[in-house]
């Protein structure tokens, strides 16, 4: 039997997993949200507004969604936290189709702030060995080549398969903060950037 997360069993899998989707192309309103239901879902008969009542009244699907960290309000607006937005990706079957679209920052993935002068640990052992031909020479070079649409749609897939193997292997992600998966799913990006930048074919 194939393990799913328990926010995608039962009826609520369907209002769940659109949320996600919806929530995979940046921040949204309630309304907006109801929209992207309404055109996506093979639910019939529902308008916006009576879709918009049932993602967000007490104990619904937006409350849901936020008491386990998938995603956050912020300005009145709805975003994927990044324990969402590695669980968003696992619902499109093709990430380079919506490529353009998805938004997602590997810097914030990874607990770095380069304007404060944060670098993960990982990183900051990465300029004491030598990169072969991805000459990264200090902080900007390797922010610089994070923005790399090649390097981004490499990342997004890699985001994918981490998340959808934590599935498979029944890893309670409902359960978990999202500290504690950004710990964890930091960890396993960080052995395939180590893999790449030693083999010097990342790209």
């Amino acid at each position: 039997m194939t393990k799913t997360l328990g926010i995608f069993h039962g009826k609520k899998a369907t209002y769940n997993k659109l949320i996600l989707r919806s929530l995979a192309t940046g921040g949204k309103a309630t309304m907006q949200i109801a929209k992207y239901i309404q055109q996506n879902s093979q639910i019939r008969g529902l308008n916006k507004k009576t879709i918009n009542s049932i993602i967000c009244r007490k104990g619904s699907r937006l409350e849901e969604l936020s008491k386990k960290e998938y995603i956050k309000r912020e300005n009145n607006l709805w975003h994927l936290t990044s324990k969402g937005n590695a669980v968003a990706l696992t619902l499109f079957d093709n990430l380079s189709d919506m490529f353009e679209y998805i938004k997602m920052d590997p810097m914030q993935t990874l607990d770095w702030d380069p304007a404060l002068g944060k670098m993960n640990a990982f990183f900051e052992k990465v300029f004491d060995f030598p990169l072969f031909n991805l000459e990264l020479k200090d902080e900007k070079d390797l922010v610089d080549f994070m923005k790399n649409p090649q390097f981004l749609q490499l990342y997004l897939q890699q985001n994918k398969d981490i998340t959808n193997e934590m599935i498979k292997k029944g890893v309670d992600l409902d359960s978990m903060t999202e500290e504690e998966f950004k710990a964890l799913l930091g960890v396993r990006l960080a052995q395939w950037l180590f893999k790449m930048f030693f083999k010097g074919s990342l790209l």
